[in-house]
């Protein structure tokens, strides 16, 4: 009551005075905003300055053809006034449609006949944001634009935009910001058949709780599932090609795949090979050359529409192991496996000697070791072909625990080192009663020959780990004399070698 009182008062006292020239200060919008829950316009402002305000009238701005050229002014909405800072209407009520036009609007303050002036262009109205979006399903792609806030209002200018969704009729989420000289955003960050709501909020420098928000939009993304994840599973040692294992989500409902190929990390990746299938677990055999490695990996989902829409989360390198130093004492290095997601927990070296399995030598996280068991394996019936290989195993992840990666094999022949330590023995004696060659590694393919003065064969065995003659011929003990004996053996290149030297059969 009292406030009526002197708000009368005032006017009376600013009507008394007539030879003043009066001006109605101009209201400062604080925002003009669409409400994504209402659909209303909410506009809200700082009161006028002037004593003696009477209330406050929402005009909206319309564009007339004045000379020819178009002009904006602004028009009283019927109806649109208060005593209140702020103010809600419902833009159908007006034959206004914020989904497909921006609208401007002003607030004028009244004391009695005067009024503040937003018939113009001028720092006294703002515009509503107009947010578009366009749904690509081939891309699987939302194409965000919006008109630039005017902020009139905002002394400072606008912080950011803040963009929002709601999925499939749940609560509005913060989804990501913009700042505020860019006016369009896209996202791939969508899932197959969900239904979004989006809407932009712009934010204040001043006053960041100050917000405009835009109209929203509706976006149903039907399409192809996308998989979830797309995992270089390994890639690997096979048969001297490179065999390829890849883990597809089992939701994804695309079939089409791009194998592409790297002859280095970060090289030009080239694709090699089109797959389609609707296995979860793809196998493919690249027929390279793998000891002319390492390769590297990653592959491509594609749409029906033929693009690449989802890229492999991490890449496949073949493992390639070599050697130099000595042949008794090699110097096995390879290069490191990448990458699977949670890294490599280790890689373990192997070796095989002559037909037997191979034998675990090496565990840990080096990419290079020395062999220095080898060289005293001489003399211990071992076979001369000696053979390598290095397996990388993952740190366990999501995907599977035991993935592993093998590399190629290295495989050589050791020096057989073939000799005779004495020509002449006493068969039957108790320390020098027979005759053969010490062999450090055995060959592969083995034959020694005792041959008589008239050149006749006496004694023969193909058996590398006990070559000795103990100078029997049919049982009986050799005559006395010289003989020849005459070894053939074949490594592991293919190579065969004799060896022939004499012996003397003495008795005592």
């Amino acid at each position: 009551m009292n406030n009526i009182i002197i708000r009368h008062i005032t006017l009376i006292i600013l009507v008394l005075i007539s030879d003043i020239v009066f001006s109605v200060e101009i209201p400062r919008l604080r925002w003009v905003s669409v409400n994504i829950y209402t659909g209303n316009i909410d506009l809200k402002w700082e009161a006028s300055a002037t004593p003696g305000i009477e209330k406050y009238s929402i005009h909206r701005g319309v564009i007339t053809t004045l000379n020819g050229q178009p002009d904006k002014t602004m028009e009283l909405l019927s109806g649109a006034e208060t005593f209140n800072l702020s103010f809600s209407f419902t833009p159908a009520a007006y034959g206004i449609d914020v989904f497909s036009n921006i609208e401007t609007f002003g607030v004028k303050a009244h004391i009695g006949s005067e009024d503040s002036q937003v018939d113009d262009i001028s720092p006294s109205w703002d515009s509503t944001m107009l947010l578009q979006a366009d749904f690509d399903e081939c891309l699987a792609k939302i194409d965000f634009s919006w008109n630039k806030y005017d902020f009139n209002m905002w002394p400072s200018g606008t912080m950011e935009y803040r963009i929002y969704v709601s999925e499939n009729g749940g609560e509005y989420q913060f989804f990501d910001k913009v700042p505020s000289n860019k006016h369009n955003y896209s996202t791939t960050n969508i899932e197959a058949y969900n239904d979004y709501r989006f809407f932009v909020a712009a934010l204040s420098v001043d006053n960041p709780g100050d917000s405009a928000t835009s109209n929203y939009v509706d976006i149903n993304t039907t399409m192809e599932k996308l998989p979830d994840y797309l995992n270089m599973d390994y890639a690997t040692y096979n048969n001297n090609n490179a065999e390829i294992n890849i883990l597809v989500d089992p939701e994804s409902e695309l079939t089409t795949y791009h194998l592409y190929r790297s002859a280095s990390e970060q090289g030009v990746f080239d694709s090699i090979t089109q797959i389609v299938t609707s296995d979860k677990t793809i196998n493919y055999i690249d027929e390279v050359d793998y000891n002319n490695g390492p390769y590297y990996y990653k592959v491509y989902a594609v749409n029906r529409c033929g693009n690449k829409i989802s890229e492999s989360e991490n890449i496949a390198s073949t493992l390639i192991l070599s050697r130099s130093g000595s042949s008794l004492q090699p110097v096995l290095s390879w290069n490191k496996y990448i990458n699977w997601i949670n890294g490599v927990a280790g890689y373990n070296v192997y070796r095989k000697i002559g037909e037997r399995d191979f034998g675990q030598i090496y565990s840990g996280s080096e990419l290079l070791i020395t062999d220095n068991e080898l060289g005293t394996l001489a003399g211990t019936n071992q076979s001369a072909d000696v053979c390598y290989k290095v397996t990388a195993y993952k740190v366990s992840d999501a995907y599977s625990s035991n993935s592993e990666s093998h590399s190629n094999e290295i495989c050589y022949t050791l020096p057989v080192n073939i000799r005779f330590e004495f020509d002449a023995f006493i068969p039957g004696d108790s320390q020098n009663g027979s005759f053969g060659p010490a062999i450090d590694f055995l060959p592969d393919d083995f034959k020694m020959e005792i041959i008589n003065r008239s050149g006749m064969v006496v004694f023969s065995t193909t058996n590398p780990e006990t070559p000795r003659w103990d100078g029997r011929i049919k049982g009986r003990f050799a005559p006395s004399g010289a003989y020849m004996c005459v070894v053939q053996y074949r490594t592991g290149s293919g190579k065969r070698k004799v060896i022939r030297t004499g012996v003397v059969v003495a008795y005592p």
